[in-house]
């Protein structure tokens, strides 16, 4: 069997931010911009809280099997290190995830 590379990406809401926490992304704003999204094995952060306090979160991760794509999935979302959104104090995942494999 050979090793699959799976793309995940992770939609959501920031869910209740208080003001120092608003703050607080904004200042770090241009780090997460749309414009520098990229896939990567640590995961990937992009938001604009100006319009509206949504998230995305990318990816990447390889396994050989559907078992891996769906443990993989969820580790994007739960990510204990707090790089995946699930770590993020005030944030709160939409349902959407996707695995393109």
């Amino acid at each position: 069997m050979s090793t699959r590379t799976f793309r995940i990406t992770v939609r959501g809401s920031f869910d209740a931010l208080t003001a120092d926490q608003r703050a607080g992304l904004l200042a770090a704003a241009p780090e997460h911009d749309i414009l520098h999204a990229v896939f990567t094995t640590e995961g990937h952060l992009t938001y604009d809280v100006t319009p509206g306090p949504f998230f995305t979160f990318r990816f990447l991760d390889s396994g050989e099997t559907e078992e891996d794509v769906l443990d993989a999935t969820a580790r994007a979302g739960h990510d204990p290190g707090g790089n995946g959104p699930g770590g993020r104090r005030g944030a709160r995942m939409a349902a959407q995830r996707t695995a393109t494999p």
